[in-house]
Order: structure tokens, then sequence, then C-alpha cells
């Protein structure tokens, strides 16, 4: 997470899916005068945040299936599609969906049997995170699959269609 700040000087978050929604459990605040501020222990909807996004965009096909089924058909398969973009470039963005001048960039972490079990984001101005879309959710993917091999996770995510997703496993794992 320092390292995020360090290169980004943006705020870092940590978070966790509980209870159905992102709960924050770690954070780094940016050094700037403006920047975005969640609180350790609060709570936001999933498909607000690109925490949440990140993290269900590797969900087990029955468990993402109920969930968008929770949503208004229309916000359903907008989300579904945004996840398929999820899957493919390893990145999620929130566009000030969650609060209005905050853009937020988060990336997956998994575990040792490849579950998406957290996610990292950067967070701040959407001026400024969207001039770095690209440069900051390829840092944070290399930084999330940093950390999801250090908590043993061998296998590298194999972004596929969610379609191609048969099993219950949370994603392809190639070796």
């Amino acid at each position: 997470m320092r390292r995020l700040r360090e290169r980004f000087n943006e705020t870092i978050n940590l978070a966790v899916i509980h209870g159905g929604e992102v709960v924050y459990v770690d954070l780094l605040e940016s050094s700037r005068p403006f920047r975005m501020a969640a609180m350790i222990g609060s709570r936001m909807a999933i498909q607000s945040t690109s925490l949440g996004k990140a993290i269900i965009a590797y969900s087990p096909e029955n468990e993402l299936t109920a969930f968008l089924q929770q949503l208004p058909p229309a916000e359903s398969r907008k989300l579904e599609k945004e996840l398929e973009t999820v899957r493919l470039r390893g990145y999620a963005l929130d566009r000030e969906e969650n609060e209005p001048g905050v853009a937020c960039v988060g990336a997956p972490i998994f575990d040792e049997k490849g579950a998406a079990i957290a996610a990292l984001s950067v967070s701040g101005p959407v001026g400024r995170m969207l001039k770095q879309e690209r440069e900051i959710g390829s840092v944070l993917a290399a930084i999330c699959g940093e950390i999801s091999r250090n908590l043993g996770f061998v296998g590298k995510v194999t972004m596929h269609s969610h379609a191609e997703f048969k099993t219950p496993a949370r994603m392809a794992v190639s070796a």
C-alpha cells in the first residue's frame, strides 16, 4: 500500500466483501489537499466501487448470478458487461459512482486457492485519476499479483469471459 501511495500520492484502500457489502479494512491517505477519504470499517455497495467490482468479477458463476439478480435488470446487464471488461484488463473502475468528483481504480487479491478475497484501490479526484487510469491499473494489478503470490497464489489469472467459467472455481488458473 505504501508503494502505491508513494508512486501516485493518492488514497490507497484495502477492502473485502462482507455481508453483501464492501468493507474498508485499511487505508493510506494521500497528502494532497483534495483526496478521497473513506474510513476503516465503512461499508459501500459492491456495484458502485472499483473494489467490489474487482472482487465479484472473479466470483463463481452461481454467486455472480445471485448477486446480479438482486439488481434492477438494466443495472444488472450494465454491470455484467463491465465485469467482462474488468476480467479482460485486470482492474475495475469507479467513475464517480460512489462519490461525486472521485474516481477509483481497483484490482483483486487472490488467495492460494485462486479465490478473489480482497482488493486494493487507488482513489482520488476524477481529473487526476482518469488521466492516469491505465498506468495506475497496470501498476496496481502488478502489485496485487505480488501480494497474491505472497498469499500462496501460484497460478496466473487467465482473462476469459465469465461465460467460460463453467466450474465453481473463482477464476481460470494456469500453472
